[in-house]
């Protein structure tokens, strides 16, 4: 973890990812927004997302990391989750491609480390 930035700051920035999956598994179960009752959580999932990135940015994350954070662990999660509760494919080639984006963010992490 980079020293200077606090735990407070790396919890929003996964409240963040939890709300934009959350949101995410709930546009897929709208299917297409045919079911109207899924609005809200995708809404207020990608709003309260959102704003717990500008929190984050705020706090002085810097963009390039908390974004490769937000947006990695995210679709993994996602993919991870489709899969359980959408029956959805989870290849060889999906992990391998789930791999390749974790290890871009630990790359991208351990530079901003390093400066």
């Amino acid at each position: 973890m980079n020293s200077g930035i606090s735990w407070g700051t790396w919890a929003t920035l996964g409240g963040a990812i939890v709300l934009e999956v959350m949101a995410t598994l709930s546009l897929r179960a709208s299917d297409g927004m045919q079911k109207w009752i899924w609005a809200a959580p995708v809404g207020v999932g990608y709003l309260g997302s959102f704003i717990c990135l500008s929190v984050v940015l705020r706090q002085g994350m810097p963009i390039g990391v908390a974004y490769a954070v937000w947006s990695g662990v995210g679709v993994a999660f996602t993919a991870l989750l489709g899969a359980l509760f959408f029956h959805e494919a989870l290849t060889a080639k999906i992990g391998i491609g789930m791999a390749l984006i974790i290890g871009g963010v630990v790359l991208i992490q351990a530079s901003a480390q390093s400066h």
